[in-house]
């Protein structure tokens, strides 16, 4: 049979035309405004690539003329003609690229890179110039960057999977052509069960997760110490079972104070193993990464849609377990959630309770009002939250007095985390100390205080300024200097000493080195002061006693007491009243560090 030579649109294949300029034409029409354009030219073995259709256009007019009028032959198409990030590179015969005949259709989903050699197809494929980059990316990290091995297999072993939550979709212009795009939005998840068999082939890991690191001398060192960990239903079968500890923090890649500050806001979801002693646990490479998304994503389609394949692992986890190598034998791990952390922001996101600043009741550990944390100062006067409680209030959530109910308890949803067969985000959503007490409490504290030694002419700002810049700090406090403190700070009406929380630490710390000096010994506010620094000294310990959780519960309310009455114009916070349930909290997990 005759065949009549055709070119076939190098984007869809589905077109067909005796020349190379009725391709151009149906490209203009069907493809030009396509936002994953992008087309490598191929003619005459040109390697010129173009994502605009018109520059494109522009290109073969200019250079390739010649073959408007005509078909290109096999031999004058480049190995690499047309590269679209929607195909997928097979193998077959050339010869269908080029040439249909007459009686024959154009097949319907043509999904395939036109390659001008079928025998060489798999080498100049799109798949194989991706591998190389990957190929190149881990040859770097290994001869230049120096990565261990170990870090790298465990980097391939992870990799992350890409899930599409939903689209967007943004009206652009192409000269003077309005046209719609539509642009999926991603989540980006590494499976909990794929991290933990490579994090457990680690030896040290494994070593630590066989072998129990539970203190018996009855103090409080670590979450194995605590009452959680001890009457939990299933870690108290087996102390080998895997404990994850979730964590959720916001991530902000641009200029604090520049325009795009919340458009590229990221959050990350991520755990380790509460298996693993403290200074272990504490190390970035105990710290395995989970999820990543933008935080306008999570706003838009809710937390519990990031933390579904996770809550499916787990429950796999809890269920059937993961088997590992040990000795040359097979164990079966078994496993769930032992705490969730992050800011207050977070831990009332992922709990459904309502933000702490649009709630009536202000606290997700307990019944308090606003106006109850004002007055009273120990965790005994108020109601608990209790998992009972909080399905009671979610019941009302799916009626007509749906706002009425989220108003009036603080819960917004049932939280996905509550699938958990063991977990439940009444009891498990630990308060973060650094959060509440380094970026919260403690500048809160401090710049009341030290405007109140301005105004009273005992200390000035720039005498403060001075002593922050001549102190002779540690090498290791040095690293954290404080920065200057500037007048505009002082005055702002927020609670805030612009400070990091290491930075916080450290001035916390030395300021009654700097400057105790200088105040009267009956001072009632800076002996508040010096009562909280106690309480930090407890809450950041590594280990405590059952007499220091009795002991610190009265300087927190001693504390609280003498803040309401020496300043009354200052209110009492959300993480002051948090502070209330620290003892609590520590009695169950032994410690709020992880």
């Amino acid at each position: 049979m005759e065949t009549l030579r055709r070119c076939l649109c190098w984007i869809c294949c589905k077109a067909a035309y005796p020349s190379l300029k009725g391709v151009l034409k149906h490209m203009a029409a069907t493809h030009a405004f396509d936002p994953c354009f992008h087309v490598i030219c191929g003619i005459q073995g040109c390697s010129r690539s173009y994502s605009n259709f018109y520059s494109f256009k522009k290109h073969v007019y200019r250079k390739h003329r010649e073959s408007l009028d005509i078909c290109p032959s096999r031999s004058d198409v480049a190995d690499n003609s047309v590269v679209n990030s929607n195909v997928a590179a097979i193998e077959g015969d050339s010869n269908d690229f080029i040439t249909v005949d007459d009686d024959e259709e154009v097949p319907e989903n043509c999904d395939v890179i036109i390659t001008g050699n079928g025998a060489n197809s798999s080498e100049v494929s799109q798949q194989s110039v991706h591998l190389r980059q990957i190929a190149t990316f881990l040859l770097k990290l290994k001869e230049v960057r120096k990565v261990s091995q170990t870090a790298i297999d465990g980097l391939v072993d992870d990799e992350p999977e890409r899930r599409v939550l939903g689209r967007r979709t943004s009206l652009k212009h192409h000269i003077s052509r309005p046209y719609l795009t539509f642009a999926p939005i991603y989540v980006y998840h590494i499976p909990l069960l794929k991290s933990l068999k490579v994090l457990l082939k680690q030896p040290i890991i494994l070593k630590e997760v066989m072998y129990s690191h539970c203190r018996t001398d009855k103090l409080l060192g670590d979450y194995c110490d605590g009452s959680d960990f001890k009457n939990h239903p299933l870690f108290s079968q087996d102390k080998r079972f895997l404990q994850v500890m979730l964590y959720y923090d916001d991530l902000e890649i641009c200029n604090p104070l520049g325009t795009k500050v919340k458009l590229h806001k990221i959050g990350i979801f991520y755990y380790s193993l509460g298996n693993l002693s403290p200074h272990l646990r504490s190390q970035l490479s105990s710290i395995q990464l989970l999820a990543i998304v933008k935080t306008s994503s999570i706003n838009k389609f809710g937390v519990d849609a990031i933390l579904e394949p996770f809550m499916n692992d787990i429950k796999t986890l809890e269920e059937e377990g993961i088997a590992i190598e040990m000795n040359g034998q097979e164990v079966l791990l078994r496993g769930t959630i032992s705490l969730v952390s992050g800011d207050n922001l977070s831990s009332h996101l992922l709990g459904g309770f309502k933000s702490p600043s649009g709630a009536l009741r202000l606290c997700r550990h307990c019944m308090s009002t606003v106006h109850e944390a004002q007055a009273n100062f120990v965790e005994g006067s108020f109601v608990l939250r209790t998992r009972e409680t909080y399905q009671y209030h979610c019941s009302f959530l799916s009626g007509a007095l749906r706002n009425h109910a989220s108003t009036t308890y603080g819960v917004l949803r049932n939280s996905i985390l509550n699938n958990s067969n063991y977990f439940h985000v009444v009891d498990g959503l630990v308060p973060d100390i650094m959060h509440d007490i380094l970026e919260g409490c403690a500048p809160y504290m401090m710049k009341e205080l030290v405007k109140y030694l301005i105004n009273e002419n005992i200390i000035t700002l720039d005498e403060l300024n001075d002593q922050l810049s001549t102190f002779p700090y540690s090498p290791i406090d040095a690293r954290n200097k404080p920065t200057p403190i500037p007048h505009t700070t002082i005055r702002s009406s927020d609670h805030s000493m612009k400070q990091k929380a290491a930075q916080m630490w450290c001035l916390c710390r030395l300021l009654p080195l700097m400057i105790g000096d200088r105040i009267p010994k009956d001072d009632l506010r800076w002996i508040n002061y010096l009562r909280l620094l106690s309480i930090m000294d407890l809450l950041f310990a590594p280990k405590l006693s059952q007499d220091d959780i009795a002991y610190l519960a009265v300087l927190i309310e001693d504390h609280h007491s003498s803040f309401s009455e020496h300043y009354p114009s200052c209110n009492i916070t959300p993480k002051l009243h948090y502070m209330l349930h620290y003892p609590q909290w520590i009695s169950r997990q032994a410690k709020l560090q992880f």
